[in-house]
């Protein structure tokens, strides 16, 4: 018999995803909230990155209730970035990025466990923008017509 506690709060809507291969994707530019980090759990989020781009990841919660960490990991699982204070803030930026998907992991210093909020943004990456111009035009129709003359001459 197999006996699963969870502590109140403990889930969120992106469990389970406890390692890269069970990442979580996130979007850029987003702000998520009501995420946790208990028992000695880790969360992995995926998240895509254009070519030179810069992404920018915090981490925020009250560090007095648990200590979190934040690490950002290329498609290897290099580590590209990491932050490791006892602030209350979390914060890395890696900058001239390869186009691909990259992994955020937040975990707990020592097993810590709290709450987080999370801030992702990806800077200098180009826009897509799409114009479409109307113009109205009148076509005119212009029938030429040449002729040809054709002479002969009998002698």
């Amino acid at each position: 018999t197999t006996t699963t506690t969870t502590t109140l709060g403990c889930i969120d809507e992106f469990e389970v995803n406890n390692n890269m291969e069970s990442a979580s994707s996130i979007a850029s530019n987003s702000q998520t909230n009501n995420l946790y980090i208990c028992d000695d759990d880790v969360d992995w989020y995926r998240v895509q990155v254009c070519s030179q781009g810069t992404l920018e990841v915090k981490i925020f919660f009250t560090s007095r209730d648990g200590d979190l960490d934040l690490s950002i990991h290329k498609p290897s699982g290099f580590i590209a970035g990491i932050s490791q204070t006892t602030a209350n803030v979390e914060s890395v930026v890696v900058e001239g990025m390869e186009a691909s998907e990259y992994f955020v992991k937040v975990y707990g210093f020592n097993g810590a466990q709290n709450g987080y909020s999370m801030s992702l943004t990806l800077h200098d990456c180009p826009t897509t923008t799409t114009t479409t111009t109307l113009t109205s035009t009148s076509s005119t129709t212009s029938t030429s017509s040449s002729s040809s003359t054709s002479s002969s001459s009998s002698t």
